[in-house]
C-alpha cells in the first residue's frame, strides 16, 4: 500500500531541530518579552546639552520679546502746522511688520522647545534612539527660524537706514521723529542678538543630531 501523506517524515510525531534566528517558547501563563526599550537614563553630556540648550533658548526667547515690545510700543506724534499732524508707528514700514512677525513666531517656538528640554530634564530619561525624526525636525525649524529671523532683522535696519536719509519721503530729522527712529533701531538691534543666539541653536541641534544618527 501506497504510504500516505499523514505517514510521511512530517507527520510520523518526529520532532526537528529549531533553525536559529526563530524566537524562543513562551510556557503557558509566562510574560511574554517586552518588544521595545526603556529610556536610557540622562548622561552627564546630555544632561549638560540641556543646560546649554535652556540657556540658549531662554535668551532667544527674552531678546525677542524685547524686540517685539520695542517696535510694538514704537509711536510718535509731531506737529507739522498749526492745524497738521504727524504720527508714525511701526505698522508704517512693511520691513517692521516683518521683522515683528517674525520675532513673534521665534518666541513661541523658543517657548516649545524650552519646555520640551525642561520637561526632559526633569523625567532623567533619554529619548529612545529610534526618535531621529525629532531631532531632523528640530534641526530644520532651527535652520528655517534663523535665516528668517536674519533675513528680518536685515531689512529692519535697511530700513532704518533709509528712514535716517529720508528717501521714502520720511526723515527722522525733517520731522523731529528722532525719538522713534532710535526706539526702532534700538529694536533692530536686539532682533540681531536674538537671532545670534537661535543661530547657536541650530548648531547645537545639529550636534545632536550628528549623534543620533552615528555620523563620525
Amino acid at each position: 500500500m501506497a504510504q500516505s501523506a499523514w505517514n510521511t517524515q512530517f507527520f510520523d510525531g518526529r520532532v526537528f531541530p529549531k533553525k536559529p534566528g526563530h524566537s524562543a517558547e513562551i510556557a503557558a501563563g509566562a510574560t511574554p518579552p517586552a518588544m521595545y526599550t526603556q529610556p536610557a537614563a540622562l548622561t552627564d553630556r546630555g544632561r549638560m546639552l540641556g543646560l546649554a540648550s535652556i540657556t540658549l533658548r531662554t535668551a532667544t526667547l527674552l531678546f525677542s520679546i524685547v524686540a517685539i515690545t520695542m517696535m510694538s510700543l514704537d509711536k510718535e506724534v509731531r506737529r507739522v502746522s498749526a492745524f497738521s499732524f504727524i504720527s508714525v508707528k511701526f505698522t508704517d514700514l512693511s520691513a517692521y511688520i516683518f521683522l515683528v512677525s517674525m520675532n513673534a513666531i521665534v518666541c513661541a517656538y523658543s517657548m516649545t522647545q524650552l519646555l520640551h528640554t525642561i520637561l526632559l530634564l526633569m523625567s532623567g530619561k533619554a529619548f529612545p534612539q529610534p526618535v531621529v525624526s525629532l531631532g531632523v525636525l528640530t534641526y530644520t525649524c532651527d535652520q528655517v527660524l534663523s535665516f528668517s529671523l536674519m533675513a528680518a532683522s536685515a531689512a529692519g535696519a535697511a530700513a532704518a537706514v533709509i528712514l535716517r536719509k529720508g528717501e521714502i519721503g520720511l526723515s527722522c530729522s525733517s520731522y523731529n521723529i528722532l525719538q522713534f527712529c532710535a526706539k526702532s533701531e534700538a529694536a533692530v538691534a536686539t532682533s540681531f542678538i536674538s537671532f545670534m543666539f537661535i543661530a547657536v541653536c541650530n548648531s547645537f541641534s545639529a550636534y545632536r543630531l550628528f549623534q543620533q544618527l552615528n555620523v563620525p
